[in-house]
């Protein structure tokens, strides 16, 4: 059953890439808070002008690459939206 739920995690996330859709699985299958946490890291640009004064940090993978920030998807809060003011007004 595990192997399967992974295979299917994977098959959705290469088949519906630049859908938008993936952000959404990662919510409804209740590990955001694993997956969307962590550094982000940029591309290697070593023939750039400005590589050379820019601020670069080693990654996990032993790369010399240009760190752009971190993410921090918070658990439990970030999993529950807001109801919009429309949706209220409705009821």
């Amino acid at each position: 059953a595990d192997q399967m739920r992974q295979a299917l995690r994977h098959e959705r996330r290469v088949e519906l890439v630049y859908e938008g859709i993936h952000y959404w699985d990662l919510l409804r299958w209740r590990v955001a808070h694993e997956m969307l946490t962590g550094e982000i890291w940029g591309a290697p640009y070593p023939n750039s002008e400005l590589y050379a004064t820019s601020t670069k940090v080693v990654d996990p993978t032993g790369n010399c690459r240009w760190y752009v920030g971190r993410r921090d998807f918070r658990n439990p809060q970030d999993y529950q939206w807001p109801i919009p003011l429309s949706e209220q007004n409705i009821n």
